[in-house]
């Protein structure tokens, strides 16, 4: 149905030795049966935490509330999304005035309600021992133009959107004002290949179980 060029992976690696948010929360993959060692099969064994690599994460993860990931439509997850693309930031901040820039020919009311994805192209720095003290944040009146929106899903490729230096928690209040909100992170976008414009995202949770978070392999694919 679709070729190759048109399908953009977008997901980060998920690998022995990565970041991760805490350190209580570190991942790791081991081979616990080989065929190279003679067994007859090879098994692996993932010791990953839900907020491992990219994830999908409902309003639980914050609040106080019994709302799960397998509690959403198919189609949440799947389906026509905005990209923005935002590649010069000032003073490592996403600021309004830079996303109402990016948004080029897209009309800010045509998000209402919709799958949007804001991307600076940080999620090329995964490997590096700053990626999360110098992850850029959104500053607080850009936040509150992605609440008004009432946005489906949000998806970032920074690991962290708040103002580590002056704390204002945008994750708690983006979902205090609507709990229905799906939140996408962190993303790793390559620049050279997505630009503004309207794509399919698919970013499906890997589990299907009664959590409100979990890694995804996400994608987007190129629309006409």
């Amino acid at each position: 149905m679709f070729n190759q060029s048109k399908l953009i992976d977008i997901t980060l690696p998920i690998y022995n030795g990565m970041w991760s948010y805490r350190s209580e929360w570190s991942n790791s993959i081991a081979t616990i049966f080989a065929t190279a060692n003679g067994d007859a099969s090879t098994v692996y064994n993932f010791n990953i935490h839900s907020h491992t690599g990219t994830y999908i994460e409902t309003s639980q993860h914050k609040l106080n509330n019994q709302l799960l990931l397998q509690d959403f439509q198919l189609d949440a997850f799947f389906g026509t999304c905005c990209v923005v693309v935002i590649p010069q930031l000032t003073d490592n901040t996403v600021t309004l005035a830079s996303f109402l820039n990016g948004l080029n020919r897209i009309e800010l009311s045509d998000l209402k309600g919709s799958k949007l994805i804001i991307s600076t192209g940080y999620g090329n720095n995964h490997s590096n021992p700053g990626y999360l003290k110098n992850a850029p944040c959104f500053e607080p009146s850009l936040t509150q133009t992605l609440i008004d929106l009432n946005l489906s899903l949000l998806g970032v490729d920074t690991p962290i959107i708040e103002n580590q230096k002056q704390s204002y928690q945008p994750v708690i209040k983006l979902f205090e004002a609507n709990e229905n909100l799906l939140l996408l992170a962190p993303l790793l976008i390559d620049l050279e290949k997505v630009e503004t414009g309207l794509y399919i995202l698919s970013c499906l949770p890997s589990f299907k179980c009664e959590v409100s978070g979990s890694p995804t392999r996400a994608f987007l694919i190129k629309n006409k």
